[in-house]
């Protein structure tokens, strides 16, 4: 086992209570790096009560035999500048899952996937096409991905216009 000795950022992406682990989605990859999606367990962070879905977390990683792991976690702070702002133009209720346009405001927008899993703050069947959303962009297994994603403004509703 050999661990890396830089530190990491990452944002926690799926979090078991119940049973003391989790995964991590590293935000500072390199386009060498690829995707990286790390598990964790209770015993390498120093206060596993106080994370939830989509904290800020710093860490080192461990290369293991099965895998890569997440060690020394500590809550971190995701920089704003990483924060993204886009308009969900997709919903498949059935899958749920959908797609945002992140920078849909410019001329380069771009496209990218969220699962439900990835909301913080809204139940998947209270979003609306047209709903502006802001949240993290990680490398996916297949591509870009949103994650940690809050809702905004919202189509449904004229109280959350600002």
């Amino acid at each position: 086992m050999e661990m890396q000795t830089e530190v990491r950022c990452g944002l926690i992406r799926t979090l078991k209570e119940t049973g003391g682990y989790g995964f991590i989605a590293v935000t500072d990859i390199t386009p060498e790096e690829g995707f990286i999606s790390a598990f964790f367990h209770s015993c390498d962070t120093q206060d596993f009560d106080t994370l939830y879905r989509g904290c800020p977390v710093e860490f080192n990683l461990m290369d293991t035999e099965k895998g890569t792991i997440a060690v020394n976690i500590v809550r971190g702070r995701e920089p704003e500048e990483r924060l993204k702002h886009g308009m969900v133009i997709f919903l498949s209720p059935e899958g749920k899952y959908g797609f945002i346009k992140a920078d849909y405001r410019t001329e380069r927008p771009i496209t990218l996937f969220f699962h439900q899993d990835s909301l913080l703050d809204i139940e998947f069947r209270e979003l609306c096409k047209g709903d502006i959303m802001q949240f993290y962009i990680v490398e996916g297994r297949k591509g870009p991905e949103a994650i940690a994603i809050k809702l905004i403004k919202s189509e449904r509703s004229e109280d959350n216009e600002s």
